[in-house]
Formats: C-alpha cells, structure tokens, sequence
C-alpha cells in the first residue's frame, strides 16, 4: 500500500524489457515476435502462435542474455546490441544452434491483450 504500485505499473523493468517483432533471423528460425519480460522470461511466439519460455538473465555489463531452458536443461548465453532506434540485435549459439536475429522493438499499447475492445470471454 505505501509504495501504490498496485498493478505491477511502477515495478523496475529490464531495459531490454518489451515485445519484438523478427524482421530478419536465421532460415530455421520460425519466431514472429519475441518477448522479454520483466519477471525474468525470454518467451518466443512462431508464426502458428505457439509460444515457449526460457528464464532469462540479462547481463547488462557484458551485453548478454543468460537463457535457461528446463527440460532439458540447459543455459546458453546470447550477445545482443541495440540502437536508438529500438532495433535490438540477437547473436550467438541457442542451445545447440546458431542464432542470429533482428528484432524491431513494438509499442506494448498496440498489441491485442492492451486494446479497449480486447475479450477475455467468448459470447
């Protein structure tokens, strides 16, 4: 109650933390968007919708994102490099394979879960 952070609003986020959309990445790659949570999640969605989860660290000093994948388990790390621009750049090996990825960051008031006409039910 003191601090009024009632919805989590003013919760301290990762930087990094937002939605991206893939706008170039390798051919085995089938991401549409990508998203780094503020609660220490690296969740990828393909092009079906499909979605998986990684914990994730991010290693702000060495520009690295520590992922832990749970089963198997197993930790990799990818370097990342962003500009201005909100373009963040995704590079090196995910568990096994090289990645590398392009990402656009998107603004998080226009995705469909944070618009007005959003339903949670279906009539």
């Amino acid at each position: 109650l003191s601090s009024g952070n009632f919805n989590d609003d003013r919760a301290p986020r990762s930087p990094l933390h937002g939605a991206y959309e893939v706008m170039r990445g390798d051919s085995w790659q089938s991401w549409q968007r990508v998203f780094i949570h503020r609660k220490g999640y690296f969740i990828t969605q393909s092009a079906e919708g499909r979605m998986q989860d990684y914990g994730l660290i991010v290693d702000t000093l060495r520009r690295k994102l520590i992922l832990e994948q749970w089963e198997p388990a197993a930790i990799t790390e990818i370097s990342y490099w962003e500009d201005s621009a909100g373009f963040l750049l995704l590079e090196g090996d995910f568990f096994g394979d090289s990645l590398r990825l392009g990402l656009r960051k998107l603004p998080l008031d226009e995705l469909p879960l944070l618009k007005p006409e959003f339903n949670w039910t279906v009539d």
